[in-house]
């Protein structure tokens, strides 16, 4: 996976100093990124011969991520406005709107859904590693034994490395 480097500097804190409120939406995102679920749907609704200012995939994840936060309709999508120092600006209604519309056909329903299976896939190849019933805690376990079992399992993660 490749990151895109909106996060390089992202931190979780709780000493008043640089706080972003609604920070749950900013960690949705990141998950939904290192899980490949932003780029997955990014892919399920790409079309040919078009090149939106908007990936499509982060359109449907910063929603989501407004979903989170309270949204009720697509012009609440500026409930994320004041994450723009964090996440950049947050779409249109109107973009919104186009990728909703895109999302909604029958084909693009079956990829996204491909897509979430993806996503879902890595996450527990990820996890598969440290959920066995015979494994040790993690507390228990040297790191470099939990590198050496990512390894065996063919984990795609380096999450936990």
């Amino acid at each position: 996976m490749q990151h895109n480097g909106w996060d390089h500097a992202l931190k979780v804190t709780a000493d008043g100093a640089g706080l972003v409120g609604h920070a749950g939406a900013v960690l949705l995102r990141k998950a939904a990124d290192q899980a490949g679920l932003t780029a997955w749907l990014s892919g399920a609704l790409r079309k040919a011969g078009q090149s939106p200012v908007l990936d499509r995939g982060v359109v449907l994840v910063l929603m989501a991520a407004a979903i989170a936060l309270g949204a009720t309709s697509m012009s609440d999508i500026a409930v994320l406005a004041h994450l723009a120092p964090v996440l950049g600006d947050a779409p249109s209604g109107p973009t919104v709107r186009r990728a909703l519309d895109l999302a909604g056909t029958p084909a693009s329903l079956e990829r996204i859904a491909r897509a979430r299976a993806k996503a879902r896939a890595s996450r527990r190849r990820c996890l598969r590693p440290l959920c066995s019933i015979n494994a040790p805690s993690p507390r228990q376990r040297a790191p470099d034994e939990d590198r050496a079992r990512s390894r065996r399992s063919g984990a795609m993660c380096d999450h936990f490395s």
